[in-house]
């Protein structure tokens, strides 16, 4: 009895012994749940997608032939929004540069469409 407690004592101890030690274990990546898609009840498909950011970069809806697409650009100092609108009957655009301040706070806003409009955002902070 004090034998085979010994042996199973030595192999519980030999198995610890060769596990791997893991010394700076990388930190387990959040899991966050995201929009990518969606459809109405006429049937048409919203799709969304993402940067390695998290940021939307293109949200399209799509219901037969009409198409709406919407796609976003990042800099360090701007978001330059594109919007396109596609018909059997009419074709549709617009351009849209938000500045930022160095925050990446939205200060103000050009549409290429409708000139000497420039709205202004201020914070309280």
């Amino acid at each position: 009895m004090k034998k085979s407690l010994s042996l199973m004592l030595l192999a519980v101890m030999l198995t610890f012994a060769s596990c791997k030690k893991i010394i700076n274990p990388e930190p387990e990546k959040e899991q966050t749940c995201i929009l990518t898609g969606a459809s109405d009840s006429d049937g048409g498909n919203i799709k969304i997608d993402y940067d390695d950011n998290g940021r939307v970069v293109t949200y399209a809806y799509v219901d037969g032939d009409y198409t709406e697409t919407t796609t976003y650009t990042y800099s360090t100092t701007q978001i330059l929004e594109k919007y396109v609108l596609k018909d059997v009957r009419y074709n549709s655009s617009y351009q849209e540069n938000y500045k930022l301040d160095g925050s990446g706070r939205i200060v103000s806003s050009t549409n290429g469409t409708i000139p000497n409009q420039t709205p202004h955002f201020k914070y309280n902070n």
